[in-house]
């Protein structure tokens, strides 16, 4: 968010920000759902970036537990906590033994900043049970691929030119298109392949459906339905599509959105 320098919310913005990182704000924070907990507590945190434009790093002390859960969707086996890359739009479950007071920091850029903190305020005898993971959510798998579509990111300060009216375009179209960039019967499998051409950042978002990220041997990764793609980087996605209807495709980036980073895919 934006503060003057009295503190009030300033919700000017400077047009020049839709060509770079967009608008990321000059104040980060975390606002938690209760102030104090016990120590031995287990506890789930369930972490959102709501952010326009900003993304994370997210790290979390006073705690010793798992990451269960991304973008809603349980992980086959829980990861060891580590620090989290979130997006704009991504979230990530964490169930977590208390050891102390619990703080939220960002690392992101290099530099540390405290996000938020939980308070102790007594204590419990901690369990001595491993930290389970959750159930799976019943969701269709893969079959053979019925369509592998490409999709440029492109635009921003120091792009290449492109055929779209914004300052962003997604194959050479600024804006939802008339047709969609995927056209399939319910229940298809689709792999797109999203390259980043621009020199930032942006997170694709797919309305309505969760995908698997494949690794660069084309394995199946974390269950999504945003995925962070690097300035220059490339990624794969395996998406079942299986709920009809039109659906957005866009960065979330908003900044980004609204200038140009969006398209859609219609499921009959």
């Amino acid at each position: 968010m934006m503060i003057d320098e009295e503190g009030r919310y300033d919700d000017s913005f400077d047009p020049a920000q839709f060509a770079t990182a967009g608008k990321i704000g000059n104040v980060a924070t975390a606002f938690v759902s209760r102030d104090s907990i016990r120590q031995g507590d287990r506890l789930r945190l369930r972490c959102i970036n709501p952010s326009i434009d900003r993304i994370y790093e997210l790290r979390l002390s006073g705690v010793a537990g798992n990451i269960v859960a991304l973008d809603g969707m349980p992980l086959p086996a829980p990861r060891p906590l580590a620090p989290i890359i979130l997006a704009p739009g991504q979230r990530c479950d964490v169930i977590a033994d208390v050891t102390g007071p619990v703080r939220l920091t960002d690392s992101y850029g290099g530099t540390s900043v405290t996000l938020g903190e939980i308070a102790i305020e007594g204590s419990r005898t901690p369990r001595r049970s491993a930290i389970p993971g959750l159930p799976a959510n019943a969701m269709p798998a893969p079959g053979p691929v019925d369509a592998h579509v490409d999709l440029v990111m492109q635009g921003g300060a120091g792009g290449r030119d492109h055929d779209g009216f914004g300052t962003w375009a997604l194959n050479d179209v600024s804006g939802l298109p008339r047709r969609p960039l995927v056209d399939v019967r319910r229940g298809a499998t689709v792999r797109m392949t999203l390259r980043n051409a621009t020199a930032f950042p942006h997170v694709m978002h797919l309305h309505g459906h969760h995908f698997h990220e494949l690794d660069a041997e084309g394995a199946s990764g974390a269950y999504r339905d945003s995925t962070l793609v690097g300035a220059g980087a490339a990624r794969d996605i395996l998406c079942v599509l299986d709920n009809p209807g039109s659906w957005m495709l866009h960065c979330h980036m908003l900044s980004h959105q609204t200038d140009g980073m969006a398209t859609w895919v219609r499921v009959r």
